[in-house]
């Protein structure tokens, strides 16, 4: 079930230790479009996994819900169609998100809502601060923008291509 944004912003921010940034779903995976993310996180509970997709007005802005895309995705046929969930688990693939990498071993926190700005003005995710040991070591920004789901670090040329930037609180 995905949550509201703020409460998956908040859910990531909570989740503890950054283990993992992958990509997600069916080959060829060769561009970032229509491909999840999955954040796993070792938390003082254990290990946690949340899939981000991109959202369903615009395919901009972020669905955030707690589980890997696999089961979250198909994991209703192991009971319905044992033999296409075999199917699935044999054809599906994750892999390393190597623009979010610098993040492993930080802890998310601070969420501020991005807007865009390029080519047009829309919401379309988050930025979090990135702490390890006490110091913030950058900003991830997560966001998604017609069907392309981006982890990056803020002084990535994403950023500027898309000139996000924070959205002010209400």
């Amino acid at each position: 079930m995905n949550l509201e944004p703020w409460d998956g912003a908040q859910a990531l921010c909570a989740a503890g230790v950054l283990r993992a940034v992958s990509r997600a779903g069916f080959p060829p995976m060769q561009w970032k479009e229509e491909v999840d993310l999955e954040l796993e996180f070792e938390g003082p509970y254990g290990s946690v996994c949340y899939r981000i997709m991109t959202g369903t007005t615009g395919a901009s802005d972020l669905r955030i819900a707690r589980g890997t895309s696999l089961e979250l995705s198909a994991g209703h046929l192991r009971e319905e169609e044992p033999e296409s969930w075999r199917e699935t688990v044999v054809a599906w693939r994750v892999t390393q998100e190597n623009d979010a990498a610098w993040a492993i071993g930080a802890r998310l926190c601070n969420p501020v809502r991005l807007e865009m700005t390029q080519p047009y003005r829309e919401t379309v995710g988050f930025a979090f601060d990135c702490e390890r040991d006490g110091a913030v070591i950058g900003r991830l920004m997560i966001f998604a923008s017609a069907d392309v789901l981006f982890a990056v670090r803020h002084d990535q040329p994403e950023v500027a291509k898309y000139g996000l930037r924070d959205v002010a609180a209400d």
